[in-house]
């Protein structure tokens, strides 16, 4: 299990969520999946996905930073809020979804606890969090200790059959249904003693238009197939359940943004090759990061060297590495050292390390300082992908860390 805490990022001056695991580990792997959920995110670009920046470890402990998003988690018809506005943040959970699962993710804890409503200005969409549990593949399998919240998990897994995107998609039926009735569709109850209990669940669920009059016509069949405990007769995918509810008759009007996967096409040796270089540097170092080395990475401009680095920061970080990662933008032409100032940030006070650093970068032609970008430049945010400058999350430069509001399970 992990906990999370609100905190703020003194360099970029913006708030991040931080998720630590807690110690001890609670049990064997609870590291590596740990670094498979941040690994994870840090790939995924979504409107619908909260992303992960940095990753570090803290007195032995391991932790990653993320997008915080203001906002409560999905309502369950007490916020107030239309039909409509509750339809378009569920299409945008099963938007998100199905983005996974076109990445040949499965994120197996799909609730409503697990879905935040944002109430930044211009940020009022549905973000999925918490990937504690996902796994890669098209069918995976349970494994002898169920993992999940009931009653949003489906009947394969006590049934030990696979778990796949059918899976997602009843979890899916189960929130859309929740959020709009306020009710759960069925019973469910335990048939024996402990770990060793069934589950019998009630064979056909109410409709939900029964709870609900005005919902859209159709809606009934969909979430009815969604709730099959036949995984056969659900859809196959999100993305299929997706184009489902944009055909329901008076639903809302929703297009789905064109998103990927970040995926490091055509340097597959090239990375093959950083990983050895890394690999290295740990064997130089006992088993600790070395800094006696240099990897040089070069190219000409297009060829995608910022996203290889990027790649290469979820490899360095997970394994204990201090990665900075600086780039600039199309155009970009400043003075020698520029990008180089924000690493005097992760240099100790009260040591000669900080100020000969600031010594050598004063020396530098325009003394090491950003220039204004041209008219016209697009500058993106430091985390958002096309960064300026990704800096290493550490609680130690953190001020104002608190416990974020109650927004699921925490914990991989």
């Amino acid at each position: 299990m992990g906990r999370v805490l609100l905190v703020r990022d003194t360099s970029l001056g913006k708030e991040l969520a931080l998720k630590v695991l807690l110690d001890p580990p609670d049990r064997p792997g609870a590291i590596e999946e740990f670094q498979r959920e941040f690994a994870l995110l840090s790939r995924l670009e979504h409107p619908s996905i909260a992303r992960s920046y940095d990753f570090g470890y803290l007195d032995g402990l391991p932790y990653f930073t993320s997008e915080f998003i203001p906002g409560e988690p999905l309502a369950t018809g007490g916020r107030g809020e239309s039909r409509e506005a509750v339809l378009g943040h569920l299409l945008e959970v099963v938007d998100a979804v199905a983005f996974l699962h076109r990445s040949e993710v499965l994120h197996l804890d799909i609730k409503p606890a697990n879905v935040i409503v944002g109430s930044a200005p211009g940020r009022a969409r549905a973000v999925l969090i918490d990937f504690g549990l996902f796994r890669r593949g098209f069918t995976v399998f349970p494994g002898r200790k169920v993992k999940g919240s009931l009653p949003y998990m489906a009947p394969e897994y006590f049934r030990g059959e696979g778990l796949g995107a059918w899976t997602d998609v009843y979890a899916l039926g189960v929130t859309i249904y929740r959020a709009l009735t306020r009710r759960f569709p069925r019973a469910w109850r335990k048939t024996g003693p402990g770990e060793a209990a069934e589950i019998e669940w009630d064979p056909v669920p109410a409709p939900p238009s029964q709870h609900w009059p005005s919902l859209p016509a159709g809606l009934d069949n969909i979430l009815l197939r969604c709730l099959a405990l036949d995984p056969a007769s659900r859809f196959r995918d999100a993305g299929e359940l997706l184009e489902a509810l944009r055909r329901v008759e008076g639903g809302t009007s929703f297009q789905c943004r064109a998103a990927t996967p970040l995926l490091t096409v055509g340097r597959e040796a090239d990375l093959a090759r950083a990983r050895r270089f890394l690999q290295d540097l740990m064997k130089a170092g006992k088993g600790k990061p070395a800094v006696v080395s240099t990897l040089l990475v070069t190219g000409p401009a297009g060829l995608g060297q910022s996203h290889f680095l990027r790649e290469l920061k979820v490899e360095a970080q997970t394994q204990g590495f201090r990665f900075i990662l600086e780039t600039g933008y199309p155009g970009w032409s400043g003075p020698p050292g520029s990008l180089l100032r924000s690493i005097g940030i992760h240099l100790e006070e009260d040591g000669s390390g900080r100020s000969r650093w600031e010594a050598f970068l004063s020396r530098l032609p325009g003394g090491g300082h950003p220039p204004t970008p041209p008219a016209g430049a697009h500058r993106v945010s430091p985390h958002s992908g096309e960064s300026r400058a990704d800096h290493p999350s550490s609680p130690r430069s953190r001020g104002d860390a608190r416990t974020l509001p109650p927004v699921g399970r925490a914990g991989g």
